[in-house]
């Protein structure tokens, strides 16, 4: 199985986790929604500390996922410390990503361990390639509809997913 978590950090976390047959990310054959083994979504309320524990858990149940998270770009001239809230949740889950899932406290010196990628990924990408219209068609929109921000995270696990069998993303 090929498995992607799907985040879009902010006031409110969603996230999404989907486990695709790896047939259908390797041949184009078979198509991706045709071939979900199964997925979740949800969404993290909370402190910024409290998201980042429960990111962190989510993310350490699948080890092998790979992780894309919703980028973060100012195009708001407005004030509050809200506004930098994606910020304050993904740069330190990347920095664990980038240590295997560690804290640096606990890596030994010529310890083998293997750094996992924050993939970033813009939200007009996401929100132009899956559409509301397309997660109607998909089955899978009434699921979210009281959750925007799931939904948001679905929609970027599965732009990423696209972008990963297309080979738009390295590995």
């Amino acid at each position: 199985m090929w498995t992607c978590i799907g985040l879009d950090p902010g006031g409110t976390t969603g996230w999404c986790v989907l486990r695709i047959h790896e047939i259908a990310m390797t041949s184009p054959q078979y198509r991706i929604l045709e071939n979900m083994a199964g997925w979740a979504v949800g969404q993290i309320n909370g402190s910024i500390n409290h998201q980042i524990d429960k990111l962190v858990d989510l993310v350490e149940a699948w080890p092998e996922a790979e992780v894309v998270c919703e980028d973060f770009l100012l195009r708001q001239l407005r004030g509050g410390r809200e506004l930098l809230d994606p910020v304050r949740i993904t740069a330190p889950l990347a920095w664990w990503l980038e240590r295997g899932g560690r804290r640096a406290w606990d890596v030994e010196e010529g310890e083998d361990w293997k750094p996992r990628e924050l993939h970033l990924q813009q939200p007009a990408l996401a929100m132009t390639t899956i559409t509301d219209e397309r997660l109607k068609a998909f089955g899978v929109l009434h699921f979210t509809n009281r959750q925007p921000h799931a939904r948001d995270a679905m929609r970027h696990a599965l732009t990423f997913a696209r972008r990963r069998k297309s080979g738009m993303v390295m590995e």
